[in-house]
């Protein structure tokens, strides 16, 4: 897998990953947040699947949901306003 998760620990601290961002740091619209690759996460028999979770969001602040299928680098999975 490149990349990983947004944040990390080493050491007892945030880490930095590659296309990541820290906890609780500020980030802009269209800033990738993770980077990984599906078929590496397939080929070693782990599911490929990741699931998205908009946590502490008010039911009508997220609209224009992608509500199943694939989806293509760059493609809205939903909009948070």
């Amino acid at each position: 897998m490149r990349g990983g998760a947004a944040g990390g620990r080493a050491g007892g601290r945030q880490a930095r990953r590659p296309g990541g961002a820290e906890e609780g740091a500020r980030v802009r619209a269209g800033q990738p947040l993770i980077r990984w690759d599906p078929a590496a996460v397939a080929a070693s028999g782990r599911s490929p699947i990741c699931p998205v979770v908009a946590l502490d969001a008010p039911k009508d602040a997220l609209t224009d949901l992608r509500e199943d299928g694939d989806v293509a680098i760059g493609e809205v999975l939903f909009v948070w306003s």
